[in-house]
Protein backbone atom coordinates (compact mmCIF):
# COMPACT_ATOMS: atom_id res chain seq x y z
CA UNK A 1 0.00 0.00 0.00
CA UNK A 2 2.57 2.28 0.47
CA UNK A 3 4.30 2.66 -3.08
CA UNK A 4 4.99 6.38 -2.96
CA UNK A 5 7.55 7.84 -1.43
CA UNK A 6 7.07 10.94 0.47
CA UNK A 7 10.01 13.67 0.87
CA UNK A 8 9.63 16.67 2.59
CA UNK A 9 9.03 19.74 -0.19
CA UNK A 10 11.77 21.40 1.20
CA UNK A 11 14.41 18.54 -0.26
CA UNK A 12 16.52 18.92 -3.07
CA UNK A 13 19.06 17.12 -4.91
CA UNK A 14 21.32 17.05 -2.12
CA UNK A 15 19.03 16.19 0.68
CA UNK A 16 19.24 17.40 3.89
CA UNK A 17 22.81 18.88 3.29
CA UNK A 18 21.13 21.25 0.88
CA UNK A 19 17.86 21.79 4.03
CA UNK A 20 21.11 22.74 5.60
CA UNK A 21 23.10 24.96 3.33
CA UNK A 22 19.77 26.92 3.06
CA UNK A 23 19.36 27.14 6.64
CA UNK A 24 22.87 28.49 7.24
CA UNK A 25 22.54 30.69 4.54
CA UNK A 26 19.60 32.11 5.87
CA UNK A 27 21.36 32.67 9.64
CA UNK A 28 23.74 34.21 7.81
CA UNK A 29 21.58 36.51 6.09
CA UNK A 30 20.74 37.43 9.50
CA UNK A 31 23.54 37.61 10.83
CA UNK A 32 24.90 39.81 8.41
CA UNK A 33 21.88 42.66 9.66
CA UNK A 34 22.35 42.36 13.49
CA UNK A 35 25.73 43.10 12.64
CA UNK A 36 24.96 45.96 10.46
CA UNK A 37 22.74 47.39 13.24
CA UNK A 38 22.20 46.10 16.45
CA UNK A 39 18.80 44.66 17.50
CA UNK A 40 16.31 46.49 19.85
CA UNK A 41 16.43 44.10 22.45
CA UNK A 42 18.99 41.75 23.32
CA UNK A 43 16.43 38.86 23.44
CA UNK A 44 16.84 38.70 19.72
CA UNK A 45 20.37 38.88 19.52
CA UNK A 46 20.49 35.84 22.10
CA UNK A 47 17.95 33.36 20.15
CA UNK A 48 20.16 34.27 16.78
CA UNK A 49 23.20 33.46 18.95
CA UNK A 50 21.25 30.11 19.73
CA UNK A 51 20.31 29.46 16.55
CA UNK A 52 23.82 28.58 15.37
CA UNK A 53 24.32 25.94 17.45
CA UNK A 54 22.52 23.22 14.88
CA UNK A 55 25.10 24.45 12.55
CA UNK A 56 28.22 23.93 15.02
CA UNK A 57 27.20 20.74 16.16
CA UNK A 58 27.21 19.30 12.49
CA UNK A 59 30.89 20.61 11.96
CA UNK A 60 31.74 18.68 15.15
CA UNK A 61 30.91 15.73 13.45
CA UNK A 62 32.51 15.95 10.83
CA UNK A 63 36.06 16.50 13.45
CA UNK A 64 36.84 13.45 15.36
CA UNK A 65 38.73 14.82 18.35
CA UNK A 66 35.58 16.96 18.93
CA UNK A 67 34.04 13.38 19.14
CA UNK A 68 35.43 12.40 21.73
Amino acid sequence: MLDKVVTSPTMDSLGPQGELRRSYKQWEEKHSRIMQEAPREGREYINHAINVFPFIEVASEANPIAKG
